[in-house]
């Protein structure tokens, strides 16, 4: 005798049922998911700690006297330098505005090629001095920032001045140190101007990008990249 096995309606009935159940989790699934990003992006930075390295390019404009063209104005040669820095930022009021403040160390620098004419005894010829300066300060900075959270999520405009502690200056000849010098400071203020945009890497990691410019007295300047990482200290409900 051969028996056949003729499906039921009941096991149909439990293969749909099965079905609808495995949509109905998937789907309370995605709501769980969509409410805890919900939750974290309802969370906002209330204080944190970063740390910026900078690559930067930095020049002066000075005044030299030319007996045929006194007061001429012109440019040196740009120079790279290095700047860094260890903040700590917090929020202020209902928006993305923030105060932070620590320490930087900024680095300036330029090159000045001379020209001129030296006797070497029986004629004058031409001679070249290549003078490079490095100058650079520990500062404490206090910024001002606001990070947009619509329209431009993650974007910030930063500015603010620098007070300097410390000046460090290095001047060399065709490739030979002259001078080194720790000293008080020439100029005692700066200040810093900024566009940068943060990506929230986790709850606690913030990672981002900037360029930058900080301008000294007597049109002394830089301007470059950075990089920067900032540690969320503590979080807060956002208030709307």
């Amino acid at each position: 005798m051969v028996l056949l096995h003729i499906p039921t309606q009941h096991t149909k009935a439990s293969t749909h049922n099965g079905k609808i159940t495995m949509k109905l989790s998937a789907k309370i699934l995605f709501v769980i998911l969509l409410g805890l990003n919900s939750v974290l992006n309802a969370q906002t930075e209330r204080y944190s700690i970063g740390f910026t390295s900078a690559y930067a390019l930095s020049d002066f404009t000075y005044v030299h006297y030319d007996y045929n063209n006194p007061n001429s104005t012109y440019s040196t040669d740009l120079r790279s330098t290095f700047n860094a820095s260890c903040e700590v930022r917090r929020r202020f009021g209902k928006k993305g505005f923030f105060l932070q403040s620590g320490f930087k160390w900024l680095g300036y620098g330029w090159k000045h090629t001379h020209e001129y004419s030296e006797w070497n005894g029986s004629s004058y010829e031409d001679a070249i001095n290549v003078n490079t300066t490095n100058l650079s300060y520990l500062t404490i900075p206090l910024t001002a920032t606001y990070k947009f959270q619509k329209g431009l999520p993650g974007v910030t405009i930063s500015s603010g001045a620098q007070f300097s502690l410390i000046e460090y200056r290095k001047w060399k000849q065709d490739g030979t140190v002259l001078t080194t010098n720790w000293s008080a400071p020439d100029f005692s203020l700066s200040w810093y101007f900024s566009l940068g945009y943060e990506y929230e890497l986790s709850s606690k990691w913030l990672l981002g990008a900037e360029l930058f410019s900080n301008l000294l007295p007597d049109n002394v300047y830089n301007f470059g990249l950075g990089l920067n990482a900032k540690y969320i200290l503590k979080r807060t409900d956002s208030e709307k």
